[in-house]
């Protein structure tokens, strides 16, 4: 649920990865875990930004594009 979620509110290409990890975290550490899902289950664990950056480096489909400054 957590990747759905930063899809649909963060991956707009004007983030990047750390900023993403970032404000997720932020959001739960506000709203509890419920804020990833419209109907909460309870039975949910926290999860470190790190596991959620390498779920998503895990994703075949994922296109990342590098900005250079």
């Amino acid at each position: 649920m957590a990747m759905v979620y930063v899809r649909d509110r963060y991956m707009d290409g004007s983030n990047t990865l750390h900023q993403i990890l970032d404000r997720v975290m932020a959001d739960i550490d506000a709203g509890g875990l419920d804020v990833l899902e419209a109907s909460p289950m309870g039975d949910r664990a926290v999860f470190r930004p790190h596991e959620l950056a390498a779920a998503f480096n895990r994703l075949r489909s994922l296109q990342v594009e590098q900005k250079c400054s």
